[in-house]
């Protein structure tokens, strides 16, 4: 379960599963959070909306591969507390582009690697654009949001510095800082264009 979903998020639609009032099939069906938010409370936040279990973005295949065995096998294991992910740390000590990363988490597949990576550098300079929209037009809401997908697109193809710069917008959007996140754009646009051209090598 998406914990950003547009709409109605994912809290309040497993709220929904979960009562028995509502026309569900299976109120008791595991239902496994993923969420690019990794702060202390947001785990308990999932499970007090009904989830079973969370798992923080980027995910790594085995988690989820080792999460769905848990809860499908009747046998649920303990969910351990999830740490704030290393790369929430300051950019400057981020990689801009962990490219061994991002072949284990396409398991090798060069082709796919590449489709992923093309679509997120095209798209990329369209989603920043959409940000500094919202923020001149003072929505914070959908400065949040905007800021969330790129954080979590970012992770997905390991670009940690990007994701970083777009974890602090978002912060700023969230608290209702738009001056703040209006002074935060230019590192996010400027990790965009360090991450680019290595991107691009990769791409071939």
């Amino acid at each position: 379960m998406d914990c950003q979903l547009p709409g109605m998020d994912g809290y309040e639609t497993s709220r929904l599963i979960r009562q028995r009032e509502t026309p569900v099939r299976d109120h008791d069906i595991p239902i496994v959070a993923t969420t690019a938010n990794a702060m202390p409370g947001d785990r308990e936040k999932c499970l007090a909306a009904g989830m079973n279990d969370y798992l923080a973005k980027p995910l790594g295949l085995r988690s989820l591969e080792q999460a769905i065995e848990n809860w499908t096998a009747g046998i649920p294991a303990a969910a351990e507390p999830v740490a704030v992910p290393p790369c929430i740390a300051p950019a400057t000590a981020a990689a801009t582009f962990d490219q061994e990363d991002f072949d284990e988490r396409v398991m090798g597949n060069q082709q796919l690697a590449r489709r992923i990576l093309r679509g997120f550098v095209d798209d990329m300079p369209h989603q920043i654009a959409l940000l500094a929209q919202a923020v001149r037009d003072g929505d914070a809401p959908q400065a949040r949001l905007v800021a969330h997908s790129i954080k979590g697109a970012a992770a997905s193809v390991s670009g940690l510095e990007i994701r970083n710069a777009s974890w602090e917008v978002e912060q700023q959007a969230r608290d209702g800082d738009l001056t703040a996140a209006a002074a935060a754009l230019p590192a996010l646009a400027e990790s965009f264009q360090r991450a680019r051209p290595v991107m691009e090598q990769y791409c071939g």
